[in-house]
């Protein structure tokens, strides 16, 4: 059981990091509005997925694309923001 939590954690760690590089690609947003749904679903999970999520720090990103001109990627940065503050219970 306590090797598959800590795998659990490893590939939920590089999937936040891997998405915050994916969030700071300014280049393409739909790359960007992929990212941010697949933070919102993973936020929706669990609080521990919440909290490795800030710690791998994709806030930053999610605020600064609030701003994008694109209206898609404005509202899948909300959901993320908004997914990523809330509690589960």
């Amino acid at each position: 059981m306590f090797i598959l939590r800590w795998e659990y954690e490893i590939r939920t760690s590089h999937r936040a990091l891997s998405l915050r590089n994916m969030l700071n690609c300014s280049c393409c947003s739909k790359i960007q509005r992929e990212a941010s749904l697949l933070l919102g679903q993973f936020a929706a999970t669990d609080s521990d997925c919440k909290v490795r999520i800030i710690q791998r720090g994709v806030v930053p990103p999610l605020i600064v694309m609030l701003q994008s001109p694109d209206l898609q990627l404005r509202e899948m940065s909300a959901l993320a923001l908004g997914r990523l503050s809330q509690d589960v219970w």
